[in-house]
């Protein structure tokens, strides 16, 4: 029977042995979830585990406010552009159309349209066509914030299989301007597929 200072046999919350005061420190065994001498000694001469790796820093991003309206990285912009508060990117500078028009001194409707699907499309300034037929809903490109964010999950996968990080194989079948294969180089995958080539062909063909 427990006295009035409670019971004077506990177990152990790590390997569950009962023991009596003397399998415990003083403030150990005055706690409800107490770890016995023999683990804590266990406990103070296991070697530390590997740190975890550390969170890529996240680049700061702007809206961009052409067609794309994408949040990108400040390399996506000119200084200048950067600089406004209203900025837009190289690549919707790029395409936007002149402004020679209807007379309202302002790009037509057709004109956007056409531009906003350049965009869409990832077409380069060269205006290089596509060899093969592109669906605008694929060539949406991911921004290097997004694989900054996805990088500790890869580095994670890359540990489980006991790879590096650089020989970690990632293949991204979505080309659009090929700016992915950059995006995971920066963040240390360097063994990355990414090439201007019909995935759904290449699958049909297998």
């Amino acid at each position: 029977m427990a006295g009035d200072d409670g019971p004077r046999i506990k177990a152990c919350t790590v390997c569950a042995v009962s023991s009596g005061a003397d399998g415990y420190s003083n403030r150990q065994f005055r706690k409800s979830d107490p770890v016995c001498n023999t683990c804590a000694l266990e406990r103070a001469d296991a070697p530390p585990g590997p740190p975890l790796p550390k969170a890529a820093k996240a680049a700061k991003t702007k809206l961009c406010t052409g067609a794309c309206a994408l949040a990108l990285a400040e390399t996506s912009f000119t200084k200048r552009q950067w600089k406004q508060g209203t900025p837009r990117c190289m690549r919707c500078s790029a395409a936007a159309p002149s402004a020679a028009q209807s007379g309202t001194g302002k790009p037509t409707l057709a004109a956007a349209a056409a531009a906003a699907t350049a965009v869409a499309l990832g077409d380069n300034v060269s205006e290089e066509p596509w060899p093969f037929e592109v669906d605008p809903l694929d060539q949406c490109e991911t921004p290097l914030l997004a694989y900054q964010h996805l990088a500790p999950v890869l580095h994670q996968l890359a540990k489980a299989l006991g790879k590096a990080v650089r020989d970690l194989r990632i293949y991204d079948p979505y080309y659009c301007t090929g700016a992915s294969a950059d995006h995971l180089n920066a963040c240390g995958f360097l063994s990355v597929h990414h090439a201007r080539e019909d995935f759904y062909k290449k699958v049909a063909t297998r």
